[in-house]
């Protein structure tokens, strides 16, 4: 027996001088599926293709598109939409977006977990208004999991918003080119304490200061403290304890550091061009006899300075 529901005919008699006017409202069955929701309009919106997966594939694969249907001009909303596909059955999947600080969200949820059946594609359908000018990076990703197999893409989208309109594609010049060292790797460094803070205030030709600052538990010998910056970023001055050697032309600092006495490196450093890259404040010690030396210590903040101001962020050393 068919359990389809069906909607009876209202019917509507009102009695006026003169005649019966009748209304009817009707509908029943599936004919009509009602206005549709924000996932179902994004999947049918041909301006995102679907993700395509890789052909013949035997291992867990994923697949993920990353969509900016419109340009985000400044206080107007703008449509994006992620949409991601897995070639098997997966009973736990994970898709998210990330909405950078200056872009707000204003309609959609930008996650969805839960399983996900093979060749499916689903989507994150979402409405942002850029708050300010300024460049952006929207990034988002997709895992899937069946039981220890998992798979995981990802997929970003750039775009700058000026006062008067908005560029998808458009990214800031980077004017300061590399670094000239490789950054060195933490060894033997579990009781040092140490941090590397960056002025709050980025601006393009306004100076901001760096401070590399250490601590440690015992007694160092033959202690070097090096800071590293970009190229394209000046070195204005630099500041030093008393004790030790000091180095403004390759900024290090050389010397003994005795037992919780805390040492700071700070560098007043300015940007004429855009650009971003990393900073670093290394501690290094000598072990007679070990070929790989004694105490390495690191911190790395990556910054960025650009016309609309600036960001820097810590960045995980193993």
């Amino acid at each position: 027996m068919n359990t389809r529901i069906i909607i009876a005919a209202l019917v509507l008699i009102i009695l006026a001088a003169g005649g019966i006017t009748v209304y009817f409202l009707a509908g029943g069955g599936n004919t009509h599926r009602g206005t549709p929701t924000v996932d179902e309009r994004a999947e049918s919106d041909d301006r995102c293709t679907n993700p395509a997966l890789a052909e013949n594939e035997k291992d867990l694969a994923a697949a993920n598109k990353l969509c900016l249907l419109d340009a985000p001009d400044l206080d107007k909303p703008a449509k994006l939409v992620y949409k991601f596909v897995a070639n098997k059955d997966a009973p736990y999947s994970h898709a998210g977006v990330e909405i950078p600080d200056g872009i707000g969200l204003t309609a959609g949820t930008p996650e969805r977990v839960g399983s996900i059946g093979a060749n499916t594609v689903k989507t994150v359908a979402l409405t942002i208004t850029a708050k300010k000018a300024g460049y952006y990076r929207i990034n988002a990703s997709f895992v899937a999991k069946i039981g220890s197999e998992n798979t995981e893409t990802n997929d970003f989208v750039d775009f700058e918003v000026t006062p008067n309109g908005a560029i998808i594609g458009k990214t800031a010049e980077n004017t300061w080119g590399e670094m000239d060292e490789a950054i060195p790797v933490n060894r033997d460094n579990q009781n040092i304490i140490s941090s590397l803070s960056v002025s709050d205030t980025l601006e393009l030709n306004k100076e901001f200061t760096v401070v590399y600052v250490i601590t440690s538990p015992a007694n160092l010998s033959n202690a070097t403290i090096s800071m590293r910056v970009p190229s394209g970023v000046e070195v204005v001055g630099m500041e030093a304890p008393a004790g030790g050697k000091t180095d403004k032309t390759r900024l290090t600092w050389s010397g003994d550091i005795k037992k919780n006495q805390k040492i700071e490196i700070k560098l007043t450093l300015v940007a004429s061009g855009e650009g971003e890259g990393d900073i670093f404040g290394h501690l290094s010690t000598v072990k007679v006899g070990s070929p790989l030396g004694g105490i390495s210590d690191v911190k790395v903040t990556h910054i960025r300075i650009d016309k609309y101001g600036g960001s820097s962020n810590e960045v995980n050393i193993n």
